[in-house]
C-alpha cells in the first residue's frame, strides 16, 4: 500500500502516469515519486530507509517492544504502509510541497520549494530525540542526539546529506543524489571512516583512532552501537593475558542484575565515543617479559540485540564488522 500525503495545490502529472490528471487537492503517493524519479527511487529501494521496518535487527526489537514510539519513526505511514518504511514523502513532503535541497530549478508537475538547511532539518526529525516518557531517564539525557554531535563537530557547516546522500554521476550523465544510505551497513566505508594506528609499550597497547570526515561522535545513532577494541597477550602457544574496552553510551540499569533497584541510575551517562583524534591504551597485565610474548589486538564495529549495561562483554552481539587488526 503506497502512502499518501494530502498536499493543498494543484498537481499535473503527466510523465509516464498515463493520464494528465489535475486536482484542487492532490493525494501524491510514493509510487508518484518513483515514477518520475526513477533513478534516485532505485536507490531509494534498497536503502535502510526503505527497509527501516522490516529489516531483522528492528523487528527483533519491535516484537520485544511494539511501541508506538518506535514505529513512528520506522514506519511513519503506519503500520499498513509499513513495508515502504520511510518513504519520498515522509522526507520531502511539507505544506507547501514538495521540500528539498538547494539545486537546480526545474518544471515539476507540482510545487517545489528549496531550503538550504533542509539535508540536515529533515534527518533532525528521527535523529535526535528524547527517552520516551515511560523510560525513567531524566529530561535531556537524549536517546540520540546526533544533530547536537554534528553542530558541535567541524563539519557543522555541512549538512547530513552532503556526507550521506552524495552526489553521483549516471551513465547518462544525470547527477542524482544517491538514496541508498549503506552508511554503517558498508564495510568499506565504515573502514574508510576511521584511521586507526597501533604501537606497543611494553604490555600495553597505544591505539590511535582519527575519525576521517565525520562529522558526529564515531559511533553515534542507536544506543545499540559500540565499538569493541580488544588486545590479547600470547607465550608459549598459550594466551597469558587479554584486554577489552567498549566505546559506547554507558546508560546505568534501571534494575541490578539481583532485581534491586540501581541508585546509580539517574547518574549522568559516561560516554566515551569520539569526535576528533583520539588515543586508547590498553594495559595487558602480565608478569611474561614483553619481547618474549606476541600481542594481538583488533578493533571492531558491533551492534548490540541485547545491552548487558553491567557487563558489556556479555551482551549478545547482533552483527559487527572488523575494522583493523595486527599483531605486534
Amino acid at each position: 500500500m503506497s502512502v499518501r500525503v494530502q498536499l493543498a495545490f494543484t498537481v499535473a502529472c503527466a510523465v509516464g502516469c498515463g493520464d494528465t490528471v489535475t486536482t484542487a487537492k492532490a493525494a501524491l503517493n510514493n509510487a508518484d515519486c518513483q515514477r518520475c524519479h526513477v533513478d534516485v527511487a532505485t536507490s531509494w529501494a534498497r536503502s535502510r530507509h526503505h527497509h527501516a521496518f522490516d529489516n531483522p535487527d528492528f523487528q527483533r526489537s519491535y516484537t520485544e517492544e511494539p511501541k508506538p514510539f518506535c514505529r513512528d519513526c520506522h514506519a511513519p505511514g503506519g503500520l499498513n504502509a509499513a513495508a515502504e518504511g520511510v518513504s519520498c514523502l515522509h522526507c520531502h513532503a511539507s505544506e507547501h510541497g514538495v521540500v528539498t535541497g538547494p539545486g537546480l530549478d526545474r518544471d515539476a508537475p507540482h510545487p517545489v520549494s528549496r531550503s538550504a538547511t533542509f539535508g540536515t532539518d529533515t534527518c533532525a526529525r528521527c535523529h535526535e530525540f528524547e527517552f520516551p516518557p515511560d523510560s525513567r531517564r531524566p529530561e535531556g539525557t537524549m536517546m540520540q542526539r546526533t544533530m547536537a554531535e554534528h553542530q558541535a563537530s567541524t563539519h557543522a557547516n555541512k549538512s547530513c546529506a552532503d556526507c550521506h546522500l552524495p552526489q553521483t554521476e549516471l551513465a547518462n550523465k544525470r547527477v542524482i543524489h544517491d538514496h541508498s544510505l549503506a552508511s554503517t551497513r558498508d564495510p568499506d566505508a565504515m573502514r574508510r571512516a576511521l584511521l586507526i594506528t597501533a604501537k606497543r609499550e611494553g604490555n600495553d597497547l597505544v591505539l590511535s583512532l582519527v575519525p576521517q570526515d565525520v562529522g558526529h561522535a564515531f559511533p553515534t545513532g542507536d544506543l545499540y552501537r559500540r565499538l569493541e577494541i580488544g588486545a590479547e597477550l600470547h607465550a608459549g602457544g598459550k594466551r597469558v593475558a587479554s584486554a577489552t574496552r567498549y566505546l559506547a553510551r554507558h546508560f546505568a540499569p534501571w534494575r541490578l542484575e539481583d532485581g534491586a533497584l540501581n541508585p546509580a541510575f539517574e547518574w549522568s551517562v559516561p560516554d566515551d565515543r569520539f569526535a576528533g583524534p583520539t588515543a586508547i591504551r590498553l594495559a595487558l597485565n602480565s608478569d611474561v617479559e614483553s619481547g618474549s610474548a606476541a600481542l594481538t589486538w583488533w578493533v571492531d564495529y558491533q551492534r548490540v540485540d541485547e545491552r548487558n549495561a553491567e557487563a558489556p562483554q556479555r551482551s549478545s552481539i547482533a552483527d559487527e564488522i572488523r575494522l583493523a587488526e595486527g599483531r605486534l
